[in-house]
């Protein structure tokens, strides 16, 4: 085949150059190609990384709480069924929150349907990739990373680090499964899984990789580093204290204090109340205790210097605070994450800015493995719980993000309302960034309003003095109902705006999965 356009000079020298190519000494040398990311994170590789990693996450408080925090951030979504038919959205929620009982969605019956999505997201962090296993009656087994690998004990077919691949499109046909061995050591193999019967996601940096990379693979050497650190700087802090003072003499002796020793204790308080006696010494110069408000009448040439501890120095704790805040990066969270003293609401608010911006990539694989769960699942829970679906199209739903944490309540909600406002946003796309449903939030606020109305009472709604969306349909009447009172029939809610999922008035408040509160 001929080249479809040439260069002329190529590969005639030039003055130009890439200095990453360059060995000068100064360095770690260059790498010398670029090699396939399963030929470098091979199985051995991985297998005495994932280990070093989790064995970090059992002993470091500092990695443990990254860790689980970037895990609350990323993991955590809500079912919200989307409708038109709302008496149906109502029941499928609860449909789908009871299924998401451990007992009903883990084989195992260990964990809740959470739980094992938190458990995959752990397991893209810590080993790079995770699976779910489907299994008939819509249950769900967690697959360990190290349990997908290409080596133990049995007769199994040759992989890619535990894949099997099509040699024309790079696509998997299966997945090497082993049981651990006797013990919880070593692995023996079990059987070949389907693609079609496994859900795999993986943490992938490049086009050609198989299995993923682990996450915290560039920080744990810079966590183990300084856990280590501050356990010698710990000692140090210890032998300091225990050698509470430094006695020094020019006498000779090499006692100190003109030869005294120190003075020994040979009583104490008891029942009688007597005062600790203190036992003279035998050469008679000067008897002395170590207590405090001590005044110690010194030889000439004697000296008393107290060692202090100045573990660990401002420098190291400043060095620490920048290793600290590098490994942090691998879960995308900035140092005011993990302490806030000196930092503004400014500051705070920008570095959650940008930690929602790191965190989507992960947020959306996530939403993804629920999704493909619940598509997958859904049949079996309607024709479970006896569910009647009277529409033609699609059962339409959403696993709603983890709400936004407050930082300053009272500015944030004056935010958003100017927001909507102006235009640029709405009630619905505010609500789901605080983890709840708009059209759930209507029609609570509808049956309330119902209720006031029958009741007669006063209540005032809104700002003060500010415009009230429409307001001519609340009752402004000042009757008072008696305590406790019930209205006999309040009147449905109103009709939901069109293209909005519409409902009955639902007295039991059923909320399901999404857990709107």
């Amino acid at each position: 085949m001929n080249p479809t356009f040439t260069i002329n000079g190529l590969g005639v020298s030039s003055s130009g150059r890439y200095e990453m190519a360059l060995d000068r000494g100064r360095r770690k040398a260059p790498r010398m190609r670029k090699a396939a990311e399963e030929a470098i994170l091979t199985q051995r590789v991985r297998d005495r990384g994932t280990a070093t990693i989790y064995d970090l996450l059992r002993n470091d408080p500092v990695a443990a709480w990254g860790f689980n925090k970037f895990l609350d951030y990323s993991t955590v979504h809500y079912f919200a069924a989307q409708t038109e038919d709302g008496r149906f959205n109502d029941e499928l929620e609860a449909a789908v929150a009871d299924w998401c009982r451990a007992e009903n969605c883990d084989v195992a019956a260990r964990n809740d349907f959470d739980s094992l999505i938190r458990l995959f997201g752990s397991g893209l962090a810590l080993d790079g990739d995770a699976a779910l296993l489907k299994i008939s009656g819509a249950k769900l087994q967690g697959i360990e990373s190290d349990r997908l690998r290409a080596n133990g004990d049995g007769d199994y077919p040759e992989s890619v680090n535990g894949v099997l691949l099509d040699p024309d499109t790079g696509r998997a046909t299966g997945y090497l499964l082993f049981n651990r061995g006797p013990g919880g050591k070593g692995y023996a193999f079990n059987r070949v899984l389907r693609p079609e019967d496994l859900i795999f996601r993986g943490n992938f940096i490049r086009f050609d990789q198989v299995r993923g990379v682990p996450m915290l693979a560039p920080a744990v050497n810079t966590f183990t580093d300084v856990k280590e650190i501050d356990e010698a700087q710990l000692m140090k802090c210890k032998n300091h204290a225990m050698m509470g003072l430094a006695i020094t003499s020019q006498n000779g002796s090499g006692l100190g204090f003109g030869g005294a020793p120190l003075a020994i204790s040979t009583g104490g308080s008891g029942d009688s109340g007597d005062e600790e006696e203190i036992e003279e010494t035998s050469n008679g110069i000067y008897p002395y205790d170590l207590t405090m408000a001590t005044k110690l009448e010194l030889e000439p040439g004697d000296t008393v210097n107290t060692i202090e501890s100045h573990t660990p120095s401002n420098e190291y704790q400043t060095f620490a605070e920048m290793q600290l805040r590098k490994s942090l990066l691998a879960f995308g969270l900035a140092f005011s994450f993990f302490d806030s003293r000196q930092s503004s609401y400014t500051t705070m608010k920008q570095d959650r800015a940008e930690f929602k911006f790191f965190i989507q990539r992960i947020q959306r694989l996530i939403r993804s493995v629920r999704c493909e769960v619940t598509d997958w699942a859904l049949p079996q829970i309607i024709a479970d719980y006896g569910l009647k679906w009277s529409g033609s199209d699609q059962i339409r739903y959403e696993w709603m993000g983890q709400a936004e944490p407050w930082l300053d309540e009272s500015k944030e909600v004056k935010a958003s309302i100017d927001l909507i406002g102006a235009g640029l946003s709405s009630a619905e796309r505010e609500a789901r960034t605080r983890g709840r449903d708009v059209y759930d939030v209507t029609r609570e606020n509808a049956r309330w309003q119902n209720y006031l109305r029958r009741s007669g009472v006063v209540v005032g709604i809104g700002t003060p003095g500010g415009a009230l969306f429409n307001s001519d349909k609340m009752n402004n009447s000042g009757k008072t109902a008696l305590s406790g009172a019930e209205p006999a029939d309040s009147p449905a809610p109103p009709a939901a705006p069109e293209g909005a999922p519409s409902d009955e008035e639902n007295p039991n408040n059923d909320e399901g999965q999404n857990g709107n509160e």
